[in-house]
Order: C-alpha cells, then sequence, then structure tokens
C-alpha cells in the first residue's frame, strides 16, 4: 500500500481514473488507491458515533373534544396553543385543559377548562 501512495497520480479526473483501471464485466472490489476521498469509509471516533434515537412514545390515554362555534370559523386554542378554526374535533390527552376562542371582533374572548376522559367525547359550544 506504501507504493501506491507514492506513485505519481495521472492527470485524468478520478472518475475517468476509476472507469479506466476497473475493466468492465468483472465484480472486483475497487483498490484503496482508486477510492476517491469522499469515498472512503469514515474510520475513528467519527464512525463510532450514533445518532441518538428519538425517546420513545408512551402510549398515554386520550379522548376526544368536539368544539363548536357560532358563528363557525373561529380560531381556538388549546391550553394556549393554536389548534385551528371551529367546528373540529381533537384527541386530546386525559386531565384538564384549558380552551380558548378569539372572538369576533367587539366581542369578549371566551375561555373554559375542560375535563378529557377516555370515557365520552366531550363538547364545547361557544356563542357569540
Amino acid at each position: 500500500m506504501l507504493t501506491a501512495q507514492e506513485a505519481p497520480i495521472p492527470e485524468t479526473p478520478a472518475n475517468e481514473a476509476q472507469s479506466q483501471e476497473a475493466p468492465q464485466g468483472e465484480d472486483t472490489a475497487p483498490s484503496s488507491t482508486v477510492i476517491p476521498v469522499f469515498q472512503r469509509p469514515m474510520d475513528g471516533p467519527q464512525s463510532e458515533k450514533t445518532t441518538p434515537a428519538s425517546p420513545p412514545v408512551e402510549d398515554t390515554p386520550s379522548g376526544q373534544l368536539r368544539i363548536q362555534t357560532d358563528p363557525p370559523g373561529l380560531e381556538v386554542f388549546i391550553d394556549g396553543k393554536s389548534v385551528g378554526l371551529s367546528p373540529m374535533t381533537l384527541s386530546l390527552p386525559v386531565g384538564e385543559h384549558t380552551c380558548k376562542v378569539a372572538p369576533p371582533p367587539g366581542r369578549a374572548a371566551a375561555e373554559r377548562t375542560v375535563q378529557i376522559t377516555t370515557a365520552a367525547t366531550e363538547i364545547l359550544n361557544f356563542r357569540y
């Protein structure tokens, strides 16, 4: 391998050098002198690094929440995050959640707390 590294480098590009040196029709592995730098396998500590797996998804019990507004099409917030426009049905983790609806112009915002269970679909109606 030492003598191969000391050999003069041909003036042809690396892609042409590979196609000229490797006979066609044969399934031979290319030697280390033919592999361009960008194709060499990584060696050393870099190859030992692994990408951390995403945390396991816990099977959290959830329940359904149906939100309807009059007039329809108002923006709905669950626990302070926008979830879309009404009417809608959401799957939420079991527990207490705060539901807020952005009101039509000139109206006060409506906010309610709802307890989500797995037993039934909760329905919230907001009328303005």
